[in-house]
Formats: structure tokens, sequence, C-alpha cells
């Protein structure tokens, strides 16, 4: 399991504490997020997680095709004026290399509070071809279809007023789904 922007951690945590058969790694730039999921590791006995302080940009190409059962991302960074629109992680290319790394059958969760983003990344995913969108094309999903812990960042979009917009994907599967099996 790879989460992307963890920020503080809580979501990766958690996962890591329901998951303890599974090697779960989060890719973060922010060092007092890196900081805060230290802590709630060790507070919780966790030894199943992995943190990498790097750009998720530079990182994943790196990775072996078919390496990764699971990717999480929630609540990145809206970038809401136009102008920085184009510095959204969620891009096509962005996806294609996430598609890369996803085993077949491995699933791409996402989440925001920023309606724009929400649509962009709906039409980004829902346009890769290995992918498939497990609420239909152009649908979002129910959060109890993509259960996670809410985050810091979901806490203030929500006092904000805004709502939350969750995204499921899995990528198709050919003739084999080897490996283990992504969470429900």
């Amino acid at each position: 399991m790879v989460e992307v922007g963890f920020g503080g951690g809580q979501a990766l945590a958690e996962f890591a504490a329901t998951h303890p058969s599974w090697q779960c790694v989060g890719i973060e730039l922010y060092q007092p997020g890196i900081g805060a999921l230290t802590l709630q590791c060790e507070a919780r006995g966790l030894d199943n997680v992995w943190f990498v302080e790097d750009n998720v940009r530079l990182v994943l190409p790196s990775w072996p095709a078919a390496s990764v059962a699971f990717v999480a991302i929630y609540f990145p960074d809206p970038w809401p004026k136009a102008r920085h629109h184009k510095r959204r992680l969620v891009q096509p290319s962005f996806v294609r290399e996430i598609v890369r790394v996803l085993e077949p059958g491995g699933r791409l969760a996402l989440a925001t509070d920023w309606e724009h983003y929400a649509e962009q990344m709906l039409a980004v995913c829902d346009a890769a071809p290995a992918l498939v969108n497990e609420a239909g094309a152009g649908c979002f999903s129910l959060p109890a279809a993509a259960p996670r812990p809410a985050t810091r960042f979901e806490q203030r979009g929500l006092a904000l007023g805004h709502d939350i917009r969750d995204l499921l994907y899995r990528k198709r599967v050919d003739n084999d789904n080897a490996g283990h099996t992504p969470p429900s």
C-alpha cells in the first residue's frame, strides 16, 4: 500500500494498524507530517510502515511495474487558483505512472473537498483506459465504498462547508490476478 502525500499520517497509520500483514509506504515532503507519522507508529507499535521523504513524481518511476496493490491520495493540495492548476498532482502523466505501478486488480482511492479538483480527478482517472471507476463512469464513490479515517484536511474542508468527494478505481485485470487482494 502506498499513500501519496500522507500529511499528518492519520490515514496511513490507521490503514497499517488494520492491515498488519501489509507493507505500507508513505511518500511525503512535509517533515512535520513525517514526524507525526513516526510518533503514531511508535505509539501504536506499528512495524509495517515506511516513509519516503521525496517528491512522488521522482520516486514512482524507479519502482517496478505491477508492484503495488493499493494507492491512496487523500486531499492533495488543490492549488485553487486557475493559474496554478498545472501544479495539481492528479494529471494524466501522473495517473499513467500510478497505473504502471498498480498490480492487476489493484485499487486507487482519491478524496478531495475542492469541487473543481474533484471534477478534474474524475475526468483524468475516467480517461485512463486501464482504470475502472467502481462507482461507474462519471460518478463519485460513496464514502462507505472507500472507507478511510477522517484526516485533518478533511475536517478543515467540512468546517468550511465543502462537500467531500471520494473516487475509487480498480486497475483492469487481463488474464491473471496474481498477488494479494487489495482492500475492499
